[in-house]
C-alpha cells in the first residue's frame, strides 16, 4: 500500500521550546507511528537541536536563505510541495499555509490574540494586516484545526469560517516525556533559597510577551505576603521564561520588584531545559497562570500531572481547560482577587490537597491519542474529498 506524503510546517523547530512546539513534537511523534504516512518536514530555517528525536528518520526539506525567506510560504514552498509529491500539506500554526498550493492544506489555529482587543501592543495597522493573512489562509484551508471551543467561537466570529469545517482537538501534555525528565530529579537541585512546597510557580515562556501578565503577578503576590496573613510559607515567586537581561521590558519587571521591596522573594530563572523545569513545577506550592488570554495552556495540565495546585484566569480557553473545579479562578485584571487566592492556598493545606486531586481527575479528557487520530481523521476526510 502506497504511503500518503504527508507536508508538516516544522519552522517551530527552529525557535526555542514553547506550546506549539510541544504540541507541533508531539504529533509527528504520534503520526510517526502510523503506517499510514510518509513525513515530510519544510522549514525556511535550519533546526534545533533539542528536537533532533522529533524530526531524524523524516524527510527534512530546508530553505535557508535569508534574503528570500519572506517568500518562502507562497513562493518557494508550492514547488518544494510539488517537487516532492506531497499529498497533504498541514501548517502547524498560522502563518503557514500557502495560498495557492499544489496540494490540499490544513492549518492548526491555536489563538488568535494577535488581532484581538486584548492586544494592546500591535498597532492597528499590523492588526489589519494579521486580520488579512488569517482571513486567506483560513479560505485557502481545506480545514481548520483548533485546540479550544473557546477558540473556534473565536474563529467562526471573527474570520467568518462555518462551524463544520473547524474541528477542536484537544492537546495534552507528554506524560511519558515528563516522566522521562523526572527521572533525573536526583541530580537536579532547586535554586538557592527555595525548599518544596514553599514557593509558588508561574510559567510565562516570555517574559516579554504581555498576555503573560507578569506585572500584574508580581503586584497580585506583593499584595499576598504584605496583607499579614501570608506567615506560613509561600513567600517566594518563581518566575519560568526567557528574557533579556538588557531589554527596556526586562528593566521594568526589575523596576518593580525593587519598587515592591521583593528583591528576596521574586527569583527570575530564565529559560529552563525540560528536566530542571518540571522538577521546579513539582515540588512548588502551587503554580499561578493568570494570562490576559490563551489559547489553551500547556502549563495548566502538566501541573495537573505533577499534582500541584493551580491558579488560573477566569478568561478565554483557561476556563474551559480549568473547569469542574480543577482549579481557583480569578479574573486575570483584579489583583485583590489573585492576592486572595493565593493567601488562601497558601494558609489551606486542605484546598491545595483537594485541588491537586481535582487536577488529576480533569486530566483525563485529554489524551494525545485521542488528539492524533481526530488529526488523522481530518486528514482522510480532506483526503477523501480530493
Amino acid at each position: 500500500m502506497k504511503k500518503i506524503r504527508l507536508g508538516i510546517d516544522a519552522r517551530i523547530f527552529s525557535q526555542a521550546m514553547n506550546g506549539v512546539a510541544r504540541y507541533a513534537m508531539a504529533l509527528v511523534k504520534g503520526l510517526s507511528e502510523c503506517e499510514q504516512f510518509e513525513i515530510y518536514l519544510f522549514s525556511d530555517s535550519p533546526l534545533r537541536e533539542e528536537y533532533r528525536e522529533y524530526f531524524s528518520g523524516h524527510h527534512l526539506v530546508l530553505f535557508d536563505n535569508r534574503r528570500f525567506k519572506k517568500y518562502w510560504k507562497n513562493w518557494v514552498l508550492p514547488f518544494q510541495l510539488l517537487k516532492h509529491g506531497i499529498d497533504l500539506y498541514h501548517a502547524v500554526w498560522d502563518k503557514g499555509v500557502p495560498l495557492l498550493s499544489p496540494c490540499p492544506a490544513i492549518m492548526s489555529i491555536h489563538d488568535l490574540y494577535s488581532i484581538s482587543d486584548i492586544n494592546k501592543t500591535s498597532s492597528l495597522k499590523k492588526k489589519s494586516r494579521r486580520f488579512s493573512g488569517l482571513f486567506l489562509e483560513g479560505r485557502a484551508a481545506k480545514k481548520i484545526i483548533t485546540v479550544s471551543e473557546s477558540t473556534k467561537k473565536e474563529i467562526m466570529k471573527k474570520l467568518r469560517v462555518r462551524p463544520e469545517k473547524i474541528t477542536v482537538t484537544y492537546l495534552d501534555c507528554d506524560k511519558r516525556h515528563i516522566e522521562k525528565m523526572l527521572a533525573r530529579g536526583p541530580a537536579i537541585a532547586l535554586p538557592a533559597g527555595l525548599r518544596p512546597k514553599e514557593y509558588i510557580v508561574s510559567i510565562a515562556g516570555r517574559l516579554d510577551d504581555v498576555r503573560k501578565n507578569i506585572p500584574f503577578l508580581i503586584r497580585s503576590f506583593s499584595r499576598s505576603i504584605k496583607d499579614g496573613e501570608n506567615k506560613n510559607g509561600c513567600r517566594k515567586l518563581v518566575i519560568v521564561g526567557s528574557y533579556n537581561e538588557n531589554s527596556p521590558s526586562f528593566g521594568r519587571l526589575k523596576d518593580l520588584v525593587d519598587e515592591s521591596d521583593l528583591r528576596e522573594n521574586v527569583i527570575f530563572t530564565g529559560y529552563l531545559p525540560d528536566p530542571v523545569l518540571y522538577h521546579l513545577v513539582k515540588e512548588a506550592g502551587f503554580m499561578v497562570f493568570a494570562s490576559l488570554f490563551e489559547g489553551f495552556g500547556i502549563p495548566l495540565l502538566e501541573a495537573f500531572f505533577l499534582g500541584v495546585p493551580v491558579i488560573t484566569s477566569n478568561t478565554s480557553s483557561m476556563a474551559e481547560i480549568a473547569s469542574s473545579g480543577s482549579a481557583l479562578l480569578i479574573d486575570p485584571v483584579s489583583e485583590n482577587e489573585l492576592a486572595a487566592a493565593m493567601t488562601s492556598l497558601c494558609g489551606d493545606p486542605a484546598l491545595r490537597a483537594k485541588l491537586a486531586e481535582n487536577g488529576r481527575r480533569r486530566l483525563r479528557a485529554f489524551d494525545w491519542d485521542i488528539t492524533i487520530k481526530k488529526t488523522i481523521s481530518v486528514y482522510n476526510e480532506v483526503l477523501k474529498a480530493r
